[in-house]
């Protein structure tokens, strides 16, 4: 973009912003703004995956470390929402096998199922809520999924009885100034369109203390709260 056409562009945005402030009510014109720039900060994203391609979704920062951190060599592992499979193929490389899950059926269609790095990898389409398995697992893994779960908690509790250890990460309520502010407006915001619930360190904590796992540890990542937990019906 020409550079003064973007000067002229951001000068202009800051006078009517300014402008609608001293004009319509305060919290109307705040709270308008705060749902814009959420609108606008989503499609980017969107934007951004579909013109990188995989390169844009596998971009996680630290997350592929963190999870991998916890997975052993002989583990068995259940990826919970897995989506396009990314972090599936990182998992796979270092796990005994894997069993990646999802219910978009469109995200397992899309995956070659042939690739060397996924020999020991299944996929199943279905809603976990409502899946039954012959096996138990050493890890379960939850990134970036339990927010879109409307019944996140039969979910917790459900693979509470069929993996020792889970690991979770999802969008910090906390980390977000935007989130908080509305917040503080007494608005409830969810971040993405597709999002149920967020979360925080403290109610992450308690969704799972609640749920069939105890020895919760709560981390931070890059605009993350992070859970490691065990499964209380394996102790």
């Amino acid at each position: 973009m020409n550079d003064l056409l973007w000067r002229l562009i951001k000068s202009f945005s800051y006078r009517t912003a300014e402008a609608a402030y001293r004009i319509f009510p305060k919290k109307a014109t705040l709270t308008f703004y705060c749902y814009m720039t959420y609108i606008m900060r989503a499609l980017t994203w969107r934007l951004a995956c579909k013109y990188y391609g995989r390169s844009m979704a596998e971009y996680r920062g630290d997350v592929p470390d963190f999870v991998l951190s916890h997975i052993m060599p002989g583990d068995i592992v259940i990826d919970v929402g897995c989506a396009e499979g990314n972090l599936t193929r990182l998992v796979a490389k270092k796990a005994k096998k894997v069993v990646a899950v999802d219910i978009d059926k469109d995200y397992l269609t899309a995956i070659d199922k042939t690739e060397e790095g996924l020999r020991n990898a299944t996929f199943i389409y279905g809603d976990i809520a409502g899946l039954k398995f012959d096996e138990t697992f050493d890890v379960a893994i939850l990134v970036h999924t339990i927010e879109h779960m409307d019944n996140a908690n039969t979910i917790l509790n459900k693979i509470s009885g069929i993996a020792r250890k889970i690991i979770v990460e999802t969008p910090d309520q906390e980390s977000d100034w935007l989130t908080k502010t509305l917040l503080d407006l007494g608005i409830e915001e969810r971040g993405d369109d597709k999002h149920v619930k967020l979360y925080d360190g403290a109610s992450l904590k308690e969704s799972l203390e609640q749920n069939g796992w105890s020895d919760v540890v709560i981390s931070k990542g890059v605009g993350a709260v992070r859970a490691v937990a065990a499964s209380k019906s394996f102790k």
